[in-house]
């Protein structure tokens, strides 16, 4: 896929959707508490990347997109960490 289209607002809040439901089923797999430190949400981060790169490997479009996913999830969480910590300001 070389070509680029518009992707609008709606695309994004689907996306954002799917986003939200996997955060229930992290929540619901991990529980809720937060990532010990940054270098624990960097381990996560380097796996989910790992993860899609295999999948973009193995050119699975479905896969790339759990993944994808999966990468944006951990990046939130660690935000959501520092912040439950008090580290940053939400």
């Amino acid at each position: 896929m070389t070509d680029r289209i518009q992707v609008t607002r709606d695309h994004l809040n689907d996306a954002f959707d799917l986003l939200d439901g996997r955060l229930d089923s992290r929540i619901k797999r991990h529980g809720d508490m937060s990532h010990a430190s940054v270098h624990e949400s960097l381990g996560v981060i380097a796996e989910e990347y790992k993860e899609l790169l295999d999948e973009i490997h193995a050119n699975n479009v479905q896969g790339v997109a759990d993944e994808g996913i999966d990468l944006a999830l951990a990046a939130i969480y660690m935000v959501a960490s520092l912040i439950a910590k008090g580290k940053i300001n939400g």
